[in-house]
């Protein structure tokens, strides 16, 4: 019992102050990407039948930052760890689904950019990290661990694709009040 003790208690120290870790995932309270310094909102892990799918973290450049996270002034980033293995094809069937389930979507209007994002798509393993990141002048970036992949200009969309996981449509309610509404 001692060495468990000690054990859980090296496992806490371990854990820097600047980092906030889920059941699966550390994401650091701050990261500075895109030449701005963005602050955690909030991280959750998304489970599909009791199986850890993903940990996504959503990050905005407002420390302590109460507004709407989909206003397209804002700057705002979720980053996406993965842990288990996912065919490219399950990743963006899920995305168009959760689009195509918003009644405020109009997937016919923005087909194309719907398609251009989801063409970079690759299949993920345990390793596999992927990132959006919105920028007000720049617009919606797809990017992984090794490149930048697309990026669509139009705000509208990317506040729509955004949306899949923060929007009052998304794909987990569960994700996206955690990504809200996290409390360190």
């Amino acid at each position: 019992m001692k060495q468990l003790v000690f054990l859980l208690f090296i496992f806490l120290n371990s854990v820097s102050a600047d980092e906030l870790c889920s059941k699966t995932s550390c994401y650091p309270k701050t990261i500075l990407k895109a030449d701005l310094q963005f602050h955690l909102v909030g991280k959750s892990d998304f489970t599909y039948l009791f199986m850890d799918i993903y940990s996504v973290a959503l990050y905005v450049d407002q420390a302590n930052f109460t507004g709407d996270v989909l206003n397209p002034k804002v700057a705002k980033f979720l980053h996406f760890k993965y842990h288990r293995k996912i065919e490219k094809k399950r990743i963006v069937d899920g995305a168009v689904d959760t689009l195509q389930k918003n009644p405020n979507f109009n997937y016919e209007k923005f087909k194309v950019e719907a398609q251009q994002i989801n063409q970079y798509y690759e299949d993920v393993d345990d390793q596999s990290e992927y990132y959006l990141t919105y920028l007000p002048d720049k617009g919606l970036t797809l990017s992984n661990n090794k490149q930048n992949l697309s990026t669509i200009k139009d705000p509208e969309f990317a506040k729509y694709y955004l949306g899949i996981w923060l929007s009052e449509y998304p794909l987990s309610k569960r994700v996206r009040e955690q990504l809200l509404n996290s409390k360190f």
